[in-house]
Formats: structure tokens, sequence, C-alpha cells
């Protein structure tokens, strides 16, 4: 299991875990943020489990800003460079 975290302005915590020991990633992404409609996360982290692991952060961030776009979400505590950020940190460190 990869995990990163980070306190978002606001003193927020979101936290990003990755699972590679199955046949395909899984992404879970938590914290004390908000989501609406809150069905939106599992499509954020369906979204992240495809993209590759070298990504870089702008092409992850504009990937999620189309999906939430497209889906109209609302994001409250969190943004989609934190989320961007999150995933890059998890494959740059190792965990």
């Amino acid at each position: 299991m990869i995990r990163a975290e980070k306190k978002v302005p606001g003193g927020k915590l979101v936290r990003l875990a990755v699972d590679m020991s199955g046949p395909a990633a899984r992404i879970r992404l938590s914290g004390d943020f908000f989501l609406h409609p809150e069905d939106g996360i599992f499509g954020i982290e369906e979204l992240l489990a495809n993209l590759s692991v070298d990504e870089p952060r702008d092409r992850v961030k504009a990937v999620i800003d189309s999906y939430v776009l497209s889906r109209k979400l609302e994001l409250i505590g969190i943004d989609t460079d934190t989320i961007a950020q999150l995933f890059t940190e998890c494959f740059q460190c190792g965990g």
C-alpha cells in the first residue's frame, strides 16, 4: 500500500492510498472534505486507478478537471490540484 497525505489550507487533511497488490490498482481518496454528489468520489478513484503511475502531475490534474466538469461535481475542502499532487507523490516516493 502506497500512501500520501496533505493538509490543505483551512486545516483539512486529505489522504490518497494506492493498493497495487491485485491485478489492477485500487485507489482510495479520503479525508476532511466533501464531494457533491457524493458518489463522484468513486469515479475519481477509478479514473486515477486507470492512469499510468508516471503520468505528469499537470496531466493528472487535467484529467481530473475534465471529469469534475463533465459530472458537475462540487469539491468542498479539496481541489483537483491537491488530488493530482497526492497521486504523483505516491509514485515519486514509492510510499
